[in-house]
C-alpha cells in the first residue's frame, strides 16, 4: 500500500512537472509567433523590396564621378528607422543596435554624396555600401532568429 502511494506521488509530480513544461513552452512559443509577426509587417517589404530597389538605383555619374540617385535610399532608412520604433519600447538594445547600423549608412551615403570619386574609389564604396546594407540584414535577422 505504501509502494501504490507513493508510486501514485511521482506520477502525480510527473504530471505536475509535465504540464507546467507544457505550459511554458505553449507561452514560449505564442511569444515568438508573436515577435514573427512583428518583424514580418515592420520589416518584409524594406528588406525584401524597399532597401534593394532603392540601393540598385544608386550610381556614379559618369561625367562628375559624383554619387547619384541617393535619395530614395535615404529615405527608406529613414522611414526603416521611424517604422522600428515599436522596438525603443519592447527591445530597447535591438532598437539602438538598428538605429546606428541605419544612421551609419545614410551618413556614409551623405558624406559621400559631394565627393568625385575615382573608379577605384567608387569601388571601395560600393563594397563598403554593401557592407553596411549587410550589416543592417544580419542584425535584423539575428534579432528575428534569437542568434545575437
Amino acid at each position: 500500500m505504501i509502494a501504490e502511494l507513493i508510486l501514485s506521488s511521482f506520477a502525480l509530480a510527473a504530471s505536475i512537472t509535465s504540464f507546467i513544461i507544457s505550459f511554458i513552452q505553449t507561452n514560449k512559443n505564442a511569444k515568438i509567433e508573436l515577435k514573427s509577426k512583428f518583424f514580418d509587417t515592420i520589416f518584409n517589404e524594406y528588406l525584401i523590396k524597399r532597401i534593394p530597389l532603392a540601393r540598385k538605383k544608386i550610381m556614379f555619374n559618369s561625367t562628375s564621378h559624383k554619387l547619384q540617385d541617393t535619395d530614395e535610399l535615404i529615405e527608406v532608412l529613414r522611414s526603416m528607422r521611424i517604422d522600428s520604433l515599436y522596438f525603443e519600447y519592447n527591445d530597447k538594445r535591438f532598437y539602438i543596435e538598428l538605429k546606428k547600423a541605419l544612421q551609419q549608412l545614410e551618413d556614409y551615403i551623405t558624406n559621400a554624396e559631394d565627393k568625385e570619386m575615382s573608379g577605384e574609389e567608387q569601388t571601395d564604396f560600393l563594397n563598403d555600401l554593401q557592407k553596411h546594407i549587410s550589416l543592417i540584414y544580419k542584425i535584423i535577422e539575428g534579432q528575428y532568429t534569437g542568434k545575437r
